[in-house]
C-alpha cells in the first residue's frame, strides 16, 4: 500500500490506472511507467523520478520474493497474490487517515486517493 499510495501522489495517476498495471509496465532502466489504458482507453507513458523508480523496483523485487509463482500479471497484488482491488485500496487509505488523525476536511469530506490527481 505504501508504494501504491506513493505512486498516486507522486505521479497523479488515477487509482484505476495504477491497479491495472501489469508487471511488464515498469521499465526501471528508462524510468518510465506505461499505462496501457488511461482515460478514453488511450495508452500513455509516465516519466518517473529516480526515487519513484527505485520504490517501484523495490516493491517488485519484494513482491517476487513473496510470490515467486504469481497467479496474476498484476503489478500491485493483495496478500493472497491476486490483483489488488479498488475497494481494498480505498478502505486501507481510509483506515490510514483515521490512524493518523486525519478525519474530515472542510465541507465534511475526507481526503480520497483520487484527490492526489489534484
Amino acid at each position: 500500500m505504501q508504494t501504491l499510495i506513493g505512486l498516486l501522489f507522486t505521479t497523479g495517476a488515477r487509482l484505476g490506472e495504477a491497479l491495472s498495471l501489469d508487471r511488464g509496465d515498469l521499465d526501471p532502466d528508462s524510468g518510465v511507467l506505461t499505462i496501457r489504458q488511461a482515460k478514453l482507453r488511450k495508452p500513455r507513458q509516465l516519466p518517473l523520478h529516480p526515487s519513484a523508480t527505485a520504490a517501484l523496483a523495490g516493491y517488485a523485487t519484494r513482491r517476487s520474493q513473496l510470490r515467486p509463482r504469481p497467479a496474476t500479471t498484476a503489478f500491485f497484488v493483495s496478500t493472497t497474490g491476486a490483483r489488488l482491488a479498488r475497494t481494498t485500496a480505498q478502505e486501507t487509505f481510509r483506515r490510514l487517515l483515521g490512524q493518523t488523525g486525519i478525519y474530515r476536511r472542510a465541507g465534511g469530506l475526507r481526503p480520497r486517493l483520487h484527490d492526489a490527481r489534484h
